[in-house]
């Protein structure tokens, strides 16, 4: 079947490498189209600083559920893919979603009205190809727990869904460029740092990775946990809960992990609150945002003592600092991020200077004082005119 189509279609842009290894797309489901005069309006009225004048295609979105790797075993995922109808040549671009607790904020299952949702309609109407996973943990694959920080659990799963969103753009008769493009927010900047490592190191048949702009992530997790030990208030508690969860459950740690880094009653009730049902903000809520109080005292004041070396060992291994990126990366932080800090980037920065990078392949656009929450329109607005420029759109 898939020999047929790429007979058919006759479309020098799509090769044969892209179907090179078993097809990754098992289903999908249309769900709508949207003109561009829609597009338009939509952002227009919602007073989002984009730039409406070069929204020129209708775009189609659809729900998908591909196959990938978890552990070792082949599992069933899911995301979405947004498609201009278009009959130029398409890049295409990957976008990874920030931190989530609960299944209902999965990009595959938020409302259709959804303000992210008309963002990535907004884009592929520009002329790129869109994907969107919901990640490992969420939509149907909801039953496994969230491997939440873990790169390897991450960047597979990223992959496999943009081969996913090629296959499906091709089965509708749309031409594929070979640039691929990578951005991200939060967890999503994590992802997409995580990715581009993958496909430097792994590599991807028929894609070109042009750029990565991975913006706010913990890229360099000890750097994170010496953050976090060092403050008196942290108003996300959940975020270390949930690696500590991640990690147990995905490395099959001892129970006794959560002893050792949180103190009573957190420790016990740690393990039962990431159901898929509660958000962040429910989960806070059963926390406590007072260091002192929901972390051990010997975690806050010695956390490279052997009792956590193992934590630590994986915090390492999970950082993305091991490498020097060839593909251009353009980071972007709020300077004013109490969440994730800037220095976290900025310590990913100069790690990767330090190590032999180019100033031409790495860089940090400062977003002057805005925080993890106020930071995500300016890199919106940052990222896709650099973007749209690259592709002289």
């Amino acid at each position: 079947m898939i020999c047929l189509v790429l007979v058919s279609c006759d479309r020098d842009e799509v090769t044969a490498d892209l179907f090179s290894v078993e097809p990754r797309l098992s289903s999908s489901q249309f769900v709508f189209t949207r003109t561009a005069g829609d597009i338009r309006g939509l952002f227009t009225v919602s007073g989002l600083d984009l730039p409406v004048q070069k929204i020129n295609y209708a775009t189609q979105m659809w729900r998908v559920e591909y196959n990938t790797l978890y552990k070792g075993t082949t599992i069933t995922a899911s995301g979405l893919v947004y498609i201009p109808e278009s009959e130029e040549s398409l890049p295409l671009i990957s976008i990874q979603h920030g931190t989530i607790a609960d299944n209902a904020s999965a990009p595959s299952q938020k409302p259709l009205q959804d303000v992210e949702n008309l963002l990535y309609a907004g884009l592929a109407a520009t002329g790129f190809v869109v994907a969107v996973p919901d990640y490992i943990g969420f939509g149907s694959s909801r039953e496994l727990m969230h491997p939440y920080y873990v790169a390897e659990a991450t960047d597979v799963a990223v992959a496999d869904m943009i081969r996913a969103a090629a296959e499906l753009a091709n089965e509708n008769g749309r031409k594929l460029s070979k640039n691929l493009y990578l951005a991200g927010y939060s967890q999503g900047g994590y992802a997409t740092l995580a990715t581009q490592k993958y496909v430097e190191e792994q590599g991807m048949e028929y894609f070109n990775l042009k750029a990565s702009f991975p913006a706010a992530g913990g890229y360099d997790l000890i750097g994170m946990r010496d953050y976090l030990v060092g403050l008196e208030v942290y108003h996300e508690p959940f975020y270390l809960a949930y690696v500590a969860a991640s990690y147990q459950d995905y490395y099959g740690l001892d129970s006794g992990l959560y002893p050792a880094l949180f103190r009573q009653p957190y420790a016990q009730v740690i393990p039962d609150v990431f159901d898929g049902l509660r958000d962040g903000g429910d989960i806070n809520a059963l926390l406590h945002d007072s260091l002192a109080v929901f972390l051990t005292q010997e975690f806050i004041q010695h956390p490279d003592t052997t009792a956590f070396h193992e934590f630590n060992t994986l915090l390492t291994e999970n950082s993305l600092l091991g490498w020097i990126p060839e593909v251009p990366v353009f980071f972007y932080h709020g300077t004013a991020d109490v969440t994730v800090p800037f220095q976290n980037s900025q310590a990913t920065y100069d790690h990767f200077m330090a190590v032999g990078a180019s100033a031409g392949t790495v860089s940090l656009t400062p977003l002057t004082g805005y925080t993890h929450y106020t930071g995500f329109v300016p890199y919106i607005t940052g990222f896709l005119d650099h973007l749209l420029a690259m592709e002289g759109i």
